[in-house]
């Protein structure tokens, strides 16, 4: 498991006061988004953003890891992963790594 800081990823200090401002005027655009368009509007745009379909990732669990590439996120926002034998999996809260 590799953890990190945005101070780090950065390369500087951060005010961490104004970061955590920045971040929830932005949740709340998402919010106020959500309520005027719905979870589609959301669903969308996060497609749009996604970096993870159609990349090869390792999906490691607390009863195993397997790996296949990252097919679609589906309506409620979960991963779906195919293996190398065709399996769909559907992921939640698993840890995702991208192979390449």
């Amino acid at each position: 498991f590799a953890a990190t800081s945005v101070s780090h990823v950065l390369g500087r200090a951060i005010d961490r006061d104004a970061f955590a401002a920045s971040y929830l005027n932005h949740l709340g655009r998402w919010v106020s988004r959500h309520r005027a368009s719905g979870p589609e509007a959301i669903l969308a745009a996060w497609r749009d953003r996604d970096i993870l379909i159609g990349r090869r990732v390792q999906i490691r669990a607390s009863d195993g890891a397997y790996e296949g590439r990252a097919r679609a996120v589906d309506a409620a926002g979960r991963l779906l992963v195919e293996d190398s034998l065709g399996n769909r999996h559907t992921v939640i809260s698993e840890e995702v790594r991208i192979l390449d």
